[in-house]
């Protein structure tokens, strides 16, 4: 579900079979945004990032 917050922000609440299948919509979505909840998302997100960091560290 997405609600206007503001004039340049929204919140989208959605849901997922996992966090990790959440990540990576949210990801393809090409935008900006902040988690506000839950922590365990910040967490999954931290391990994709420095997932990729790795991946990228020899380009």
């Amino acid at each position: 579900v997405l609600e206007p917050v503001d004039a340049q922000t929204c919140r989208l609440t959605a849901g997922a079979p996992n966090l990790e299948v959440l990540v990576i919509h949210v990801l393809l979505m090409g935008i900006d945004f902040e988690v506000v909840e839950p922590p365990e998302l910040v967490e999954v997100m931290t391990r994709a990032r420095d997932r990729l960091t790795r991946a990228l560290a020899g380009s």
